[in-house]
């Protein structure tokens, strides 16, 4: 896990299987439901949004708080 919050905790091996987990509509739902309306930032206007979606999830969150606002991006 590369997020290291609990907030991002999607399901428990030990109760459920990886297919369970990974199939479930809900799960990792900040890259499912991923809209351009939630870049944040310099990511807000640039063209590249919904190619990149705010660069490293785990990046731009411990570094902004936000997970669609990349300080490091390689477009700019």
């Amino acid at each position: 896990m590369s997020l290291y919050d609990n907030k991002f905790i999607e399901g428990n091996l030990q109760n459920e299987s990886l297919k369970e987990i990974w199939m479930n509509p809900n799960t990792f739902s900040y890259n499912r439901k991923f809209k351009l309306s939630d870049l944040k930032g310099k990511c807000k206007d640039c063209d590249k949004g919904n190619l990149c979606r705010g660069g490293c999830k785990q990046l731009s969150y411990f570094a902004t708080g936000n997970m669609c606002e990349s300080i490091y991006c390689n477009y700019r």
